[in-house]
């Protein structure tokens, strides 16, 4: 006899068992039993190499494979056993867990693999479709000799159970019991994805777990951001509080040196964001950075509304979300566009629309046509320099039109009542920064834009002589950033203009989350 079963031996042996199960009154198990010498041979060659997995045991696709990164990851986990990775965006992170994940379901028989991410949205998003995806390009037949997980059975949309005691448990950001109940005699994998955002409970969690399994591994992966954070402390070992992690640092080097990056996207992102900014440090480098203290806007601020609205892309329902009101920054035509920004239910910006006009009329019939004719859809619009044409034929046609002079004096206040602004200008950029709190419970919303993360992470603040607080002026960015802020200056219409702007006395019909007309006025 072979080394294993043919797949007739396995059809007709199958067969046999659930005719006497049948007589019986058993149920049988759903999940395929494997046991054969293939396999056990498989285990044996494998259960301590994760490289040669990856290798061997892989269909890479085209003239792909695992970058050398990759490699050096999978050949230090048995030894390192907690591996922290911190690199730029678009390295291949979650795709390198998720291979690590395979190995660890197919070379020991009890093992726990407890998953979690910094959201839902990038367990749901991200890594689980990765997950469906390399199953597909794993040697089932050929070197692991067992068949292909069954879809919805074994391979779920947010769990894997090839057998009773070999299986992964998804936990949400929050739900610390499956971590504190993942025990297995062999092997437990602890993965957190985009770990940056991952609560210190969720590390903790897994640690009891560890005291009861003979190999305790644990994958960390994350783009850094601000300098705080428990993978923070694990990759920079604070305190030393955390020895027993190893940190990998991939760098911007390393990606280009593996083709996941070209010189060409670096420079741009540079023109984009700033070299100095914790942005391009963050993503490009691959560097812990905190913003400069007097940054308008924090990057993980921006970072979490960003997420938010790819999530919402992600499951459809930006499309379904209706358009409440439109934001306007005119521009001149050319290097200086006409901006226009959808705002949807509650802090949501749906969408940037970008137009090259330069004539007055085909401005304001634009912003006619994008209300959907609707005149009693609020239009907010920057009335400085071309806006106050387009500000006087809408008021004229009879449109819901806001005027938002960002020169103007401003009267309100920071949500202490203590802090003043030296004008609309930077009245509009503070209350944006207090609404994109992400301690604050406002599901704030923005395009993830290149253009729009450079342009509101970029602006810094200063006081002025009478204690007010200033921004950067437009002049001052368009130096530095070599174009306006003209994205950013549509979004901040769009999310405060009702607050910022100047008094006006037409109706505004604003939606509840069922989307139903509600009249806010007194």
């Amino acid at each position: 006899m072979g080394s294993s079963l043919t797949k007739q031996e396995i059809q007709q042996g199958l067969a046999a068992l659930t005719a006497v199960a049948k007589i019986r009154g058993i149920d049988l198990p759903t999940v395929r039993p494997v046991v054969n010498r293939g396999f056990l041979r498989f285990q044996a060659t494998y259960r301590h190499n994760p490289l040669a997995f990856i290798h061997d045991c892989i269909d890479w696709p085209g003239d792909s494979g695992p970058t050398h990164y990759q490699d050096y990851i999978a050949a230090a986990l048995p030894e390192k056993q907690r591996i922290a990775v911190v690199s730029p965006r678009g390295a291949g992170k979650t795709s390198g867990m998720v291979l690590l994940i395979w190995w660890a379901l197919l070379t020991a028989n009890d093992v726990k693999v407890p998953i979690t991410a910094g959201d839902w949205g990038q367990l749901e998003k991200y890594l689980w479709p990765e997950v469906h995806k390399w199953a597909r390009y794993i040697k089932w037949e050929e070197k692991v000799h067992r068949p292909p997980p069954i879809l919805g059975k074994e391979l779920r949309s947010f769990d894997i159970e090839l057998s009773k005691t070999c299986l992964t448990r998804t936990a949400s950001p929050q739900d610390t019991a499956k971590f504190e109940g993942a025990h297995a005699s062999e092997r437990v994998m602890a993965c957190f994805d985009e770990a940056k955002s991952v609560r210190p409970e969720m590390f903790d969690a897994v640690e009891g777990s560890f005291s009861e399994t003979e190999e305790p591994l644990a994958l960390a992966f994350s783009t850094p951001s601000a300098p705080m954070g428990r993978f923070y402390d694990i990759c920079t070992n604070r305190e030393n509080k955390y020895s027993d992690w190893y940190t990998v640092r991939i760098t911007k080097e390393d990606q280009i040196r593996a083709g996941r990056l070209s010189v060409a996207f670096v420079e741009k992102r540079k023109l984009q964001w700033g070299e100095e900014s914790a942005l391009y440090k963050n993503h490009i480098e691959g560097q812990f950075a905190a913003d400069a203290i007097n940054t308008v806007i924090p990057w993980h601020y921006l970072e979490a509304a960003m997420n938010a609205w790819s999530n919402l892309k992600a499951d459809g329902l930006l499309d379904a979300m209706p358009t409440i009101s439109i934001a306007c920054d005119p521009g001149a035509g050319g290097s200086d566009p006409t901006i226009v920004a959808h705002k949807g239910v509650g802090n949501t910006v749906k969408y940037l629309k970008s137009y090259d006009y330069k004539d007055t009329m085909q401005t304001a019939n634009m912003l006619k046509e994008e209300t959907g004719f609707n005149k009693k859809m609020p239009i907010y619009l920057d009335v400085i320099g071309i806006g106050t044409g387009i500000y006087d034929y809408l008021s004229m046609e009879e449109y819901n039109v806001i005027p938002f002079n960002a020169s103007a004096a401003a009267e309100g206040t920071d949500t202490t009542g203590e802090i003043k602004f030296l004008n609309k200008r930077a009245e509009s950029w503070f209350k944006t920064r207090e609404l994109m709190d992400p301690t604050k419970d406002t599901h704030v919303a923005i395009p993830n834009d290149d253009d729009l993360k450079g342009e509101l992470a970029t602006p810094v603040w200063e006081a002025t002589d009478r204690g007010k607080r200033k921004v950067q002026s437009k002049d001052e960015l368009r130096k530095k950033l070599g174009r306006s802020t003209d994205h950013a200056d549509a979004v901040i219409m769009a999310l405060v203009g009702s607050v910022v702007c100047q008094p006006y006395e037409t109706t505004i019909e604003e939606f509840d989350v069922l989307w139903e007309p509600v009249d806010l006025t007194d």
